[in-house]
């Protein structure tokens, strides 16, 4: 049953299969039901998805029972007598069921154990929600689990749909290699919801049951709310296609939550079964409030670093407005209020658009490493004032624009999207620059590092450095690469300041 501290386990009093055997109804009770006419009982398909071994069956089975099935030993009996008997996986019953009484209505959960998605989708009538399980001491499980999400989700299947992302085994805490982080993060980014449980000690079983069939009962509330506030067309303003930059923007989260301590508000968000993923909605209520925390905004930004170093910030040189919380998700022109800035960091927080810097003659170094930022339109004003660019670790794909930074000299643009020589070509216009960090684009991931270290030794010829490495060139040897002690990686981290 569901109150409001949660499920409380009254036996199998809200959760019970149907025969003529086993009813939990006083005799009474049964005799004036049978004179009442049978009411409609709401029947829901729900699909389990997972790898071997992560405990779907076992799931399924302690959603029949409130006794703990001990699921270790049962999981272990049955690969015995898989052994014994040769019994073949496709024998288990594929589907079972399980009557749910949640807020004085009864419905039926048919859970259906999938073993190949693509073919056993086929055959059947789409599920009302999927369930994706996987193992928190599997990492290959979870990667897995990670392939079906997105299988589904390029299949359009879970813009209608509830899908709840199931770590399993918690209760092996020393074995552990997925974090809960990692999975509200995996969870987020396909807008599914998300829970840990323990089969194997009945460990948030209760909880994971009931929230399957709120998740249901929501979105078709939600979804009969579209459709009229759209006129019937089939709307998906809060749908997305980027997948790359909603996991991007997943892991920054995830980040400042590790960085200050305090959890993002999407990743508690996906954590509550009683309510959508987008609304603050609840059964009892019915309504419907938008959850959105406010980011901070450039002048709170400044506001704050002026308060903390006792400075005003319209004469500082240097200006560090990185790790904001909540994150900043816009540069407005409360930016032109550092006349002075030579040295101005926006490092992570969670911006895709650089604006409100076109008036800062006097900037010299820009800072925007690990954001959103899939572009490098905005930056045409300081074209010739700007030095140094550190924005690794964003989204940018297309080079273009980055033509007009005729007086860069540095340029750190690790760890994005540029997978093309015709983008990374635009770089042959910046005649001034010398130093390139360029690691964990794709371009560079290509090539073996040799490799890639002479065919852009050879395409810019002023470049000195490259991925934290001197260039040296001599009249007998035009390029000569010198390997150093230091990783290259290591000069990412000045990009947090």
């Amino acid at each position: 049953a569901l109150c409001l501290v949660g499920v409380v386990n009254r036996g199998d009093s809200f959760r019970r299969r149907r025969s003529r055997s086993n009813s939990l109804a006083p005799a009474d009770q049964q005799n004036e039901e049978r004179r009442l006419p049978p009411k409609e009982v709401a029947s829901h398909n729900v699909a389990m998805l997972g790898t071997r071994g992560v405990g779907k069956t076992a799931l399924i089975s302690q959603f029949m029972t409130s006794e703990c099935i001990n699921a270790y030993d049962r999981q272990r009996a049955f690969e015995n007598l898989q052994l014994l008997f040769f019994i073949h996986i496709a024998d288990v019953p594929s589907e079972q069921s399980v009557f749910v009484m949640l807020n004085g209505e009864e419905s039926e959960l048919k859970f259906l154990n999938i073993i190949n998605l693509k073919i056993e989708l086929e055959k059947m009538p789409l599920p009302d929600a999927f369930v994706v399980m996987y193992s928190v001491i599997d990492k290959a499980s979870f990667q897995r689990a990670e392939e079906y999400l997105a299988r589904l989700h390029d299949q359009d299947l879970l813009r209608g749909r509830p899908a709840i992302l199931v770590g399993n085994k918690v209760d092996l805490v020393r074995s552990r290699v997925v974090s809960p982080q990692d999975g509200k993060c995996l969870a987020c980014t396909y807008r599914a919801k998300f829970i840990e449980v323990s089969v194997g000690i009945n460990h948030n079983v209760d909880e994971l049951l009931v929230g399957i069939l709120n998740q249901i009962r929501l979105k078709v509330v939600q979804s009969n709310q579209e459709n009229r506030n759209s006129g019937g067309s089939e709307g998906s303003a809060h749908w997305y296609k980027s997948r790359g930059v909603v996991r991007a923007s997943m892991k920054a989260r995830q980040m400042l939550t590790w960085l200050f301590g305090k959890e993002d508000s999407k990743f508690k968000n996906c954590e509550n079964l009683h309510k959508t993923y987008y609304c603050d909605t609840t059964m009892a209520s019915g309504k419907s409030t938008m959850v959105s925390a406010k980011p901070t905004i450039c002048k709170e930004a400044i506001r704050r670093w002026e308060e903390e170093n006792q400075r005003n910030a319209a004469a500082a040189t240097e200006v560090i407005l990185s790790f904001q919380w909540p994150p900043i998700e816009k540069m407005d022109n409360a930016l032109a209020t550092l006349a002075n800035c030579e040295k101005l960091s926006l490092s992570t927080n969670m911006i895709e658009k650089i604006a409100g810097v076109g008036t800062l003659k006097n900037l010299k170094i820009l800072s925007l490493g690990r954001n959103l930022i899939k572009g490098f339109a905005g930056l045409e004003p300081l074209g010739d004032t700007l030095e140094e660019l550190w924005i690794s670790y964003n989204c940018i794909e297309k080079m273009k624009g980055i033509q007009a930074m005729r007086n860069l000299h540095v340029l750190y643009i690790s760890n994005n999207l540029v997978r093309e020589w015709n983008e990374f070509a635009r770089l042959q216009e910046l005649v001034n620059l010398r130093d390139l960090v360029f690691v964990g684009n794709p371009l560079y991931e290509s090539l073996e590092v040799e490799q890639w270290r002479l065919e852009v030794a050879r395409r810019l010829s002023s470049l000195e450095k490259l991925d934290g490495e001197p260039i040296i060139r001599t009249e007998e040897n035009p390029i000569q690469l010198v390997k150093t002690d230091c990783p290259s990686h290591d000069l990412l981290d000045r990009e947090s300041v």
